[in-house]
């Protein structure tokens, strides 16, 4: 059992780590500490593992709501909720690499309205952007074994170019290992704690044992001959040290040793000195079975973590269609459709050859119409991935085809009639594996686009010069979708077209300096109105005894305290 005084020094180690990390980290809300169980299945925030700034719950109009996010924060599993879908993206990013240690900025926005991710039943995500949080930067550790990561929540009007700065990111960087280590140091000292524990145990074990023996003695003499022991131990455990030296220093042969006794029994009556002049073979023979006793245990944790993730995380489905929505997808995939048979009949008059299939498109509808706001639905993902899985399949069709159809006629054809080339079995499945796992890396992931290497790379009739109808029948799609989908009130589409995640940094540093520069002018003219001025954290504030106004280098707008807009830059 774990001793109280001890996990509540372990506790106010970490507090003191991630308040400071808070304090000092450009524009931090929340600091949070999650880390992932031995198994794998779970990601957890340990007890003193979270920091709210103090002045955060006197800005707020809920102060108990923004209390109770920081308070709660239950279990989830990788890939679940804001702390395992962080996670699992950090895992992905490859971020505990060494020496690709970076910070990960998210939008948190961007994460709600993805409906690829689980929210989880705490809905914490929604929770936590309701109070006005819009950016979290996740840096991944992994230190003794213990993988995790902090999350650094900021402000959606948080001046973006400051989060970003270089020093900024490096204190986070850091600080993410101060609070690894001051976790990860947890485990080694319970062990030493529990080892002190033993050897304390075992000492007034030895000083009872002595004071039930038959010869009465008093207390003062059984320590003393306690501490003679252990003198004695110590003063013959450096006598054999010095033997060892010495046997190791005088060369000499390696005794006979009997063929009945076994090798471990050999290797045991063997000193340390001896066991380098054995025969090489039996050497290697020891640390082959060492490295396979190894493989083996490593094999099988592996599967037995494996074997517990087969019975799911628990997370809910995600929720049905209403009607009325069902009607509104029904109605837009018709037409949309529609249009796609037709200007694929109106090619094929034109030019026979000139063509596609509409049912390359059912999926690709399906997705922007069921779920609107998914990256894989947007533009340039259509766009860019169709583009990419057409030319893998055309460079796999100019590979000849030859060998064996299918994976059973290797025996069947014989040797004088095969041709030399690659089997098209194996041109379909290199076709496939090479378009799904370029969309990963590049970034462009379209799950309907990958059917076309498969088809590309096994049919000749389908030629490069289709890769402009397809692309027609998708700016045909877009824009339909785009017209349709925007007629409601909850629904748009795109979500984005070129997908860059912030500004560049030439245009911020333009428009923060011409932000600044009509921020002075303002300034003056205030500074004269409201002698009392506060100092600058992020965003500026000028109070008085009545109101507070706020300039947000973000949206370059001044408000008030009650949140009306009263000049807009």
């Amino acid at each position: 059992t774990e001793s109280p005084h001890l996990a509540r020094e372990d506790e106010d180690l970490l507090s003191r780590a991630i308040a400071d990390a808070g304090l000092h980290a450009f524009g931090a809300i929340f600091v949070e500490l999650w880390v992932a169980s031995s198994d794998g299945l779970t990601v957890t925030r340990p007890s003193g593992g979270h920091w709210m700034n103090p002045s955060f719950m006197q800005s707020v109009s809920c102060p108990e709501k923004a209390k109770e996010v920081n308070e709660r924060a239950p279990n989830c599993a990788p890939g679940e909720s804001l702390a395992g879908t962080l996670f699992k993206e950090s895992y992905r990013w490859g971020g505990r690499v060494m020496g690709n240690r970076k910070v990960y900025w998210r939008q948190l926005k961007s994460l709600i309205d993805d409906p690829f991710i689980q929210h989880g039943n705490d809905k914490r995500m929604p929770q936590i952007h309701d109070l006005g949080i819009g950016l979290v930067a996740t840096v991944p550790f992994s230190l003794q074994g213990r993988n995790g990561i902090v999350l650094f929540m900021s402000r959606s009007t948080a001046c973006i170019e400051r989060l970003r700065a270089p020093e900024n990111e490096r204190y986070l960087i850091s600080a993410t290992d101060l609070i690894g280590a001051a976790f990860a140091i947890r485990i080694p000292r319970r062990h030493c704690a529990k080892i002190r524990s033993d050897l304390f145990r075992s000492a007034v074990e030895k000083v009872k044992r002595e004071l039930r023996s038959k010869k009465p003695r008093n207390v003062a003499d059984v320590a003393l001959e306690v501490a003679d022991r252990r003198r004695e131990d110590r003063f013959s455990f450096l006598e054999r040290i010095e033997d060892d030296r010495e046997e190791q220093n005088t060369p000499q042969c390696p005794p006979q040793i009997a063929s009945k006794t076994s090798f471990g029994s050999q290797m045991s009556k063997i000193p340390d000195a001896w066991k380098q002049a054995l025969s090489p073979c039996e050497a290697f023979a020891q640390n082959a079975t060492d490295a396979i006793r190894c493989f083996a245990s490593y094999v099988s944790t592996k599967l037995k973590k494996s074997i517990r993730k087969y019975r799911g995380a628990g997370v809910l489905a995600p929720p049905r269609h209403s009607l009325f929505e069902s009607i509104t997808i029904f109605a837009g995939v018709f037409l949309v459709m529609l249009a796609l048979v037709g200007f694929n009949q109106c090619l094929g008059v034109l030019e026979p050859e000139f063509t596609y299939e509409g049912a390359w498109y059912a999926s690709s509808i399906c997705i922007i119409f069921a779920l609107t706001a998914a990256p894989v639905g947007q533009p340039r993902q259509v766009f860019l991935a169709h583009t990419w899985c057409i030319l893998v399949g055309f460079i796999f069709q100019q590979i000849p085809t030859g060998g064996f159809e299918t994976m059973f006629d290797i025996n069947k054809i014989p040797k004088v009639e095969r041709v030399s080339g690659l089997p098209l079995t194996w041109k379909q499945a290199f076709s496939t594996a090479f378009g799904i796992s370029g969309q990963a890396y590049l970034g462009i992931i379209h799950p309907p686009a990958s059917s076309l290497a498969f088809i590309f790379a096994s049919e000749r009739t389908w030629k490069f010069k289709n890769l402009l109808p397809i692309l027609g029948g998708d700016v045909i799609m877009v824009i339909m979708s785009m017209i349709i989908l925007n007629l409601g009130e909850d629904t748009q589409y795109p979500m984005y077209w070129i997908g860059l995640s912030w500004k560049s940094r030439s245009a911020q540093r333009s428009d923060e300096r011409t932000s600044c520069v009509k921020f002075r002018k303002l300034w003056l003219n205030g500074k004269k109105q409201h002698p009392s001025t506060s100092s600058l954290n992020g965003a500026v504030g000028m109070q008085n005894s009545t109101n507070s106004l706020e300039l947000s280098l973000d949206s370059r707008k001044w408000r008030s305290g009650d949140g009306d807009c009263l000049l807009e830059l």
